[in-house]
């Protein structure tokens, strides 16, 4: 999950990691689920570095991507993809519950 406000990080942090955009607003998250970050980059890189258990995955998934004729691109696309829906979700669950 990708979020910056504090009320929404201390909960959802409880369940699944979240990654905090820096703020000064938000400076008082932390704990083993918060994930400070300072760029979209950073937050790709903390995907591929603390979630795949190694770069192996990544590239296995692209070396059967590449036999259908998809690309590392396209890879790349679908994982943003789905935290994007995931973020739907969650924003959807949490403001009509």
């Amino acid at each position: 999950m990708i979020e910056d406000k504090k009320t929404n990080v201390d909960m959802i942090s409880k369940i699944i990691p979240v990654f905090v955009f820096d703020a000064p607003y938000n400076q008082t998250c932390s704990g083993t689920n918060v994930i400070r970050v300072y760029s979209w980059y950073q937050v790709y890189q903390e995907i591929t570095e603390k979630f795949c258990s190694s770069r192996n995955i990544i590239r296995g998934m692209n070396m059967k991507l590449n036999n259908k004729g998809f690309g590392m691109g396209t890879l790349i696309f679908f994982i943003c993809l789905f935290f994007v829906i995931l973020l739907a979700v969650t924003y959807i669950a949490y403001t009509n519950g």
